[in-house]
């Protein structure tokens, strides 16, 4: 009993520290590190004779639990949810279903990394393919966490990594599960040539793993590093990412500062810096277009003086349906037809899921949102054609899905912007986090990014994930900076996911492979 508390408590601690690179980015190495141990243990684990697998869902559920439980620290960091009008009960009661619930939804399917390398390691003598099924497994979960509304793919192991832009160049290759696949097959020779040493067996064959893990991580910093030190020549031009610095509640304050004259001066004030492309924040005005006739006539006048374009965030109501939008305005031609409807919307934030189950069991959950109905999702890209070339949007929420990046650079997109309103995270962990996604966006799709921020942080992105400028969070200004717009596509952009169904094929051709060697072993044996 004692020993096995105290295996729990390393895959906690392994899972754990494995998540420290989300909030200290410079400890990325450990990344690299925290699931070696996790990986030995499940190579010479005794072959428990009764619940095996049971068992090894147990130990999973503690390491992704406990990876989870740093990964999200930062909702305790929203209470009091002064947006949401709750009182202190109920505030404390949704930062702690929301900080210990996710990680809970998400381990009980990420533990079956741990039962299936528990089967691995009790069926196949062959240890070569071990790190090669381990990175799979995490590829798997990486992606099942992309799947549905639950679907939250926040924890991604290259979001650890961007403090080191080396690592994640290859995300241009095969995204960011290519990132991932990369660090655990790593971890998983390193983890063999512990083993081997460890049970004195083959020296010879624990140097070799060795060496193979250090050429896997050398070649990843090589490639990296030659990434970066590519040029593309695209048409150049200077962009602004505005942000206002207007919290969630205040926006809807009469009393509050004056949104509109505040808008229009940051963006004078850029555009007096050369500023030709102007992207403001998610819902920046929080108004409907529609319904307001003259944004039209404010934001076609900003153009004029400022000689330059925007892209605006406010919404737009069709019919019975309600829509959080970007739109264009041309310095030339005034606002365009082409609407951008936010494809990807946040749970409980902007629609309720399951909604009479969910308000009979969790009213308050009901009131989290601001708005007085759910608002509907859009369908395509709906890419704006600019001066300068074509412009693919994503709202907030959109930007942690790989997928609606590289729907829109395929369909013409030479340029990204992203409109976001991140002012539910203060100034937590959560921002950088979530602008981490945007840097992975750019080198995916190999686009230039400019990321507008309603608190922070706005940046502008590189298509390596250089940040060519950012404004801190909680500030009022502007993030300006040259951007390119890019034609060629990276390999990503044109193969998709495919390693996500090659891991799946592989692992299922291990899992059938094994099982009926294993059946056929059993009737030899009768």
């Amino acid at each position: 009993m004692k020993k096995s508390l105290l295996t729990y408590l390393l895959y906690a601690f392994c899972g754990a520290l494995c998540a420290v690179p989300y909030v200290k980015g410079e400890l990325w190495v450990l990344s690299w590190t925290a699931f070696v141990p996790v990986l030995i243990c499940e190579l010479i684990r005794e072959k428990d004779s009764k619940h095996p697998y049971l068992k090894a869902w147990k130990r999973g559920f503690c390491f992704f639990y406990f990876y989870g439980l740093v990964l999200f620290h930062w909702f305790i960091e929203l209470y009091p949810l002064d947006f949401a009008g709750f009182d202190p009960i109920t505030a404390v009661a949704v930062v702690l279903l929301a900080w210990l619930g996710i990680p809970l939804l998400q381990s009980i399917t990420s533990s079956f990394v741990i039962v299936l390398l528990c089967f691995y390691s009790r069926k196949i003598k062959q240890q070569y393919i071990y790190p090669v099924f381990a990175a799979c497994l995490w590829v798997i979960s990486e992606w099942i966490h992309t799947l549905t509304w639950l679907g939250l793919p926040w924890g991604r192991l290259a979001i650890g990594q961007v403090k080191n832009l080396n690592n994640i160049q290859i995300a241009s290759l095969l995204g960011s599960y290519f990132v991932a696949f990369i660090i655990i097959v790593t971890a998983g020779f390193l983890a063999l040539s512990i083993v081997n040493i460890l049970k004195k067996a083959n020296i010879k064959k624990a140097i070799a793993f060795f060496a193979v893990a250090v050429m896997v991580f050398s070649s990843n910093n090589i490639y990296g590093g030659i990434m970066l030190e590519t040029e593309n020549n695209g048409h150049k031009v200077t962009a602004a990412a505005i942000q206002g610095n207007f919290s969630t509640d205040e926006k809807w304050d009469e009393e509050s500062e004056d949104i509109f004259e505040i808008h229009q001066t940051l963006s004078l004030d850029a555009a007096s810096e050369g500023a030709k492309l102007i992207v403001w924040s998610e819902t920046a005005l929080p108004y409907r277009i529609n319904i307001v006739k003259w944004i039209d006539e404010y934001a076609e006048n900003i153009t004029k003086k400022a000689d330059a374009s925007l892209i605006i965030g406010c919404f737009e109501s069709v019919d019975n349906d309600f829509y959080n939008i970007t739109k264009y305005v041309s310095k030339e031609g005034g606002m365009t037809d082409t609407t951008y409807a936010k494809r990807r919307l946040v749970p409980f934030g902007e629609f309720v899921p399951m909604r009479d189950f969910i308000c009979a069991v969790f009213p308050f959950l009901d009131e989290i949102a601001m708005l007085e109905s759910d608002i509907t999702a859009g369908h395509d890209s709906a890419l704006f054609e600019t001066e300068y070339g074509k412009v693919g949007s994503l709202i907030c929420f959109d930007s942690i899905y790989e997928e609606l990046a590289r729907d829109s650079v395929r369909d013409g997109a030479q340029l990204l912007c992203i409109s976001t309103n991140d002012s539910w995270f203060g100034d937590s962990a959560a921002l950088y986090q979530h602008n981490a996604q945007a840097i992975l966006r750019s080198i995916e799709t190999g686009r230039y990014t400019v990321r507008a921020a309603n608190t922070g942080v706005s940046s502008i992105i590189t298509n390596k994930g250089e940040i060519v400028d950012m404004m801190p969070p909680l500030t009022r200004g502007y993030a300006l900076g040259t951007v390119e717009f890019i034609r060629e596509n990276t390999l990503y952009t044109n193969v998709g996911n495919i390693l996500v169904y090659i891991s799946i094929a592989f692992t299922a051709a291990i899992f059938a492979l094994y099982s009926v060697k294993d059946k056929i072993n059993g009737h030899s044996n009768r």
